[in-house]
């Protein structure tokens, strides 16, 4: 139980009522408003799962994900894989399509369960940049379209891409993709200070053509940025640039930095500096300043839940709805991590296996931090946040655990602080409970507008 405003907020029942209320009248409330959190059931569930010795069922899938190289041109100075030139880990075409015929399989199941008929989804991104194996990258195009054309599926490609592409590239992927994420740090002065190139030149001209070149397409275009804890200050201006001069994107996706990769030594040498506890502040004030100044401009940022969840990660084995194949041929449940993943199984020489048993490190994580987030006000949401950063905060402690789960806190304490005033906030909203009992205690009730849902 937390208090907000004068106000008790519930959330197995995701109710506030007032914080003046004697103990027998906040037992009368709760025992006539019914709970509607499934705790018990889904951490039974959860624990019912074997983390050491994990197996991996048939699931409906109806994506996959393909690393296809290690390798980049650029050398961000955040960049979580410390990507370079040199790496050795390649896949062939055929390795690639024997993972693609295996997801049709799956997504042939969930077509007859669940009576799915959405295109299949293929997504390039991780490690390394796609464009950088061109040949590779356009031959498993080719070929993945000729194998789901075969097979009568529906196709729909994504890519996210550093945006240093060629005129003939940029026009080979408004011909063949639907979805493509530009990573681009929303104005000149951050894209050339943390994105250069490998000789160390300015990389801002060619990405924001790549943009204005993608936006004349058919092609749905998400702007990604990256930014570090002391540029929070800039969100504005960027926001201004990007409306301003690149032209109406589908989404901007901005992200804090991580500590990870070549952001590491850097974290690790200012942490006692670090003002990371802002961005949620900094982040609250770009809402309310581009619903001004940029409308129509949708901002979103992957570290903030907005919606009740299950489980807190669909990179879980149990709830695995998209499995990635990398570079060096392992098929894995998380891109963003290669040391802490469950590696599922391996395609070689144009042979796909799934192994028989694995140990699934962020399953286990999940299954503790279900029990330690319980009762927190965000746990409806988070449901314990993301396990790799947990994970990744026992070998290296940074911080960033404590930092995400203090930035999600912030949000919904902001969140709770606007409904509990009468004002809608991201989506939600606090309604008064019409029952005799709720009415005569002043009972409110978290709801969420169905035009939010994500």
């Amino acid at each position: 139980m937390h208090i907000h405003n004068d106000y008790i907020y519930d959330p197995t029942r995701l109710i506030f009522y007032r914080s003046t209320l004697s103990q027998h009248e906040i037992d009368t409330i709760i025992s006539t408003i019914p709970s509607n959190d499934n705790y018990t059931e889904l951490k039974l569930k959860l624990d019912s799962y074997n983390a050491v010795n994990a197996t991996y069922g048939l699931n409906a899938l109806n994506e996959g994900g393909i690393c296809i190289t290690y390798n980049c041109n650029l050398r961000c100075n955040y960049c979580s894989e410390s990507s370079i030139d040199g790496s050795q880990d390649t896949l062939e075409t055929k390795d690639i399509i024997a993972f693609v015929i295996e997801i049709i399989r799956q997504r042939a199941i969930g077509k007859l369960v669940n009576k799915n008929s959405d295109p299949l989804r293929i997504f390039f991104s991780g490690g390394g940049e796609p464009t950088y194996s061109w040949k590779l990258l356009t031959d498993a195009i080719f070929a993945i379209k000729e194998v789901c054309l075969r097979n009568n599926v529906p196709l729909e490609l994504g890519m996210a891409t550093n945006g240093m592409l060629s005129k003939s590239q940029r026009s080979f992927i408004m011909e063949h993709f639907n979805v493509v994420m530009v990573s681009y740090d929303g104005m000149p002065m951050l894209q050339n200070k943390n994105r250069k190139t490998a000789s160390s030149e300015s990389s801002n001209e060619i990405v924001e053509e790549t943009i204005r070149v993608l936006l004349n397409s058919k092609i749905t275009l998400t702007v990604r940025t990256t930014i570090w804890h002391d540029d929070f200050s800039y969100l504005q201006s960027a926001a201004e640039y990007i409306f301003n001069k690149l032209g109406c994107i589908d989404e901007w996706s901005i992200r804090p930095i991580i500590p990870k990769g070549r952001s590491l030594e850097r974290v690790a040498h200012e942490h006692k500096n670090l003002n990371m506890f802002d961005f949620v502040k900094y982040y609250i004030d770009l809402l309310e300043y581009a619903d001004k100044n940029c409308p129509g401009l949708k901002i979103t940022n992957p570290f903030l839940p907005n919606s009740l969840n299950t489980y807190s990660c669909r990179a879980i084995s149990p709830t695995l709805s998209i499995p990635w194949l990398l570079a060096n041929g392992d098929i894995v449940t998380c891109v963003e991590s290669i040391t802490h993943t469950a590696i599922i199984g391996c395609v070689k020489n144009g042979i796909l296996k799934y192994h028989d048993t694995f140990s699934d490190p962020l399953l286990s994580m999940c299954q503790k931090m279900f029990v330690i987030c319980k009762n927190c006000i965000a746990f409806r949401f988070c449901k314990g946040g993301c396990p790799l950063r947990h994970k990744e905060e026992e070998g290296h402690p940074t911080g960033m655990g404590d930092w995400e789960c203090k930035m999600i806190i912030n949000y919904w304490q902001y969140v709770f602080t606007k409904v509990l005033n009468g004002e809608t906030c991201f989506g939600w909203s606090a309604r008064p409970i019409h029952t005799d009992i709720a009415k005569k205690y002043d009972v409110l009730e978290l709801i969420k507008d169905d035009k939010w849902e994500e």
